[in-house]
Parts: C-alpha cells; sequence; structure tokens
C-alpha cells in the first residue's frame, strides 16, 4: 500500500450525503412523532459510513506494469531507492534479511552505478565538445588560416605573426576576392580572376 493525496470527490460526498437523507426519512411514525425505524436507520448507517469514508492509501502493485511504472517513479527519485517508499519490514520477518539486500542492491546498482554512469556519459560528451571548440579556437589564435604557418615560425622574422594574418594573408580579403569573382562577369576577367573562377567551379 502506498500513500496518495487524493483529490476530493464532491459527487461520493453528495452520495453520501443523499444516503444519509434516505435512511433518516423514515417511513413509520409513531404516535408521538418518533421514527419507527430509528433502529434501523442507526444500524444501517453505521454500516453504511465506513464504506464511504476513503483511505489515503492505495495499492500500486496490482499488474506488473503499475509495478513497473511505481518502481521507475519512486525507485528513481527517492535518495535510497525503492525501498524509501516500501513497507518497513520487522527485524523478525523470515525474510527481514532478504529484504535488506534487495533494497540495498537496488540502492547500488541504479542509483549509484546506473545513474552515475549516465551522468558521466552526459558530463563527458559536453568535456569533449568544450574541448574541441577550445581546440578550434586555439588554432585559429595560432595558425594562419591562409598558408597554414604557426605563429612560432614568425620568431625569428621581420614580420611578424599579427602582421602576417592582417595584411599579407588577410582572410576578409580572400573572401572579398571570392565574392569579386562570383559578381562579375566572365568576359571581363583577367588571367588570375579567371584562374580563381575556375578553382571556385
Amino acid at each position: 500500500m502506498l500513500a496518495v493525496d487524493r483529490i476530493p470527490n464532491k459527487t461520493l460526498e453528495h452520495g453520501a450525503s443523499m444516503i444519509g437523507e434516505l435512511f433518516s426519512s423514515g417511513v413509520c411514525q409513531k404516535e408521538n412523532g418518533e421514527n419507527c425505524s430509528t433502529e434501523a436507520v442507526m444500524d444501517a448507517s453505521i454500516g453504511v459510513q465506513p464504506s464511504v469514508v476513503i483511505e489515503d492509501k492505495e495499492r500500486t502493485c496490482d499488474s506488473l506494469l503499475m509495478c513497473i511504472v511505481t518502481v521507475l517513479s519512486h525507485g528513481l527519485r527517492s535518495g535510497g531507492g525503492v525501498g524509501d517508499v516500501l513497507r518497513k519490514p520487522s527485524k523478525e520477518e523470515p525474510l527481514f534479511a532478504a529484504r535488506v539486500i534487495y533494497d540495498l542492491l537496488f540502492f547500488f546498482m541504479v542509483i549509484i552505478i546506473v545513474l552515475n554512469l549516465i551522468f558521466g556519459v552526459i558530463i563527458d560528451t559536453f568535456a569533449d565538445l568544450r574541448s574541441e571548440k577550445q581546440k578550434k579556437e586555439e588554432i585559429l589564435k595560432t595558425t594562419c588560416f591562409i598558408c597554414g604557418l604557426e605563429r612560432d615560425k614568425f620568431d625569428n622574422k621581420t614580420v611578424t605573426f599579427e602582421e602576417h594574418i592582417k595584411v599579407e594573408h588577410n582572410m576578409w580579403h580572400y573572401l572579398f576576392f571570392i565574392v569579386l569573382v562570383k559578381v562579375k562577369d566572365s568576359t571581363e576577367f583577367t588571367g588570375p580572376e579567371s584562374y580563381v573562377a575556375e578553382m571556385i567551379r
């Protein structure tokens, strides 16, 4: 049995009040005005009232599907696993040791191992994406996009790496030239423009 928070059922409450009214409106009356079926009403009301009262517990493992849903829902959300929502066994019960082993196995296998494996895969994936992004940024900062020369090749040269990527091999100048070749009429191409247009094609 599992404790649940029930939504108040107005229809059921209304039905209970109608049953009370039905039994209280007696059919026969004594001479002094008392209801002759008072004793019967009291006996009947005693038998009716307990069936109207609804317990705040319900059975959650009447079918295999409901058992699976319950174990997944409460077992994964509870800090100690499915043992947090199961009935607390007495130590005198014959299956007390088996229940303790079951609770511990669920906690270790599902809560600790399986969930940490899933979280580890997610964290590793994000770490790989981050390292790949950092590697690309590092390549852009230390390597010429056009010729592929690295920053250390310009250490003893008259031209610094910054001057090389901004003046000699500015990638935006190359992009502008490609756009010029695409928008210019092919009959007006110069020799280098014809060559670049052929390479682009």
